[in-house]
């Protein structure tokens, strides 16, 4: 369970960063999987659960690396980061996620 928290916990710095370098989820998604509208799609189903399953897409370490390239950043930076976050989050439980996997207008 903690390796999908984790993985969730990624997800949610990489929309931090972009947040922060006021980048939308189109231009990231363009920028890390290519112009096609296959990329946004992608991006989306990492963020976001299916309503299917309930779960979104696994986030490979392909993916993330590309994602990395896409904010300009180290895989390291978005690892540590990621990390810090992850660990506060274990040690203070109401710590709340910042809501940055919601739907942003494109």
């Amino acid at each position: 369970m903690s390796a999908e928290l984790f993985e969730q916990t990624v997800v949610e710095e990489i929309c931090r960063i972009a947040d922060e370098k006021e980048i939308n989820h189109s231009q990231l998604a363009k920028a890390a999987f290519g112009d096609a509208e296959k990329s946004i799609t992608r991006w989306r189903q990492i963020r976001l659960p299916r309503k299917t399953t309930g779960k979104p897409q696994a986030l490979t370490v392909a993916d993330t690396y590309r994602l990395c390239e896409g904010l300009g950043i180290e895989l390291g930076t978005l690892m540590f980061r990621a990390s810090e976050r992850f660990k506060m989050k274990q040690t203070s439980p109401n710590i709340q996620s910042k809501n940055v996997l919601k739907t942003a207008p494109n």
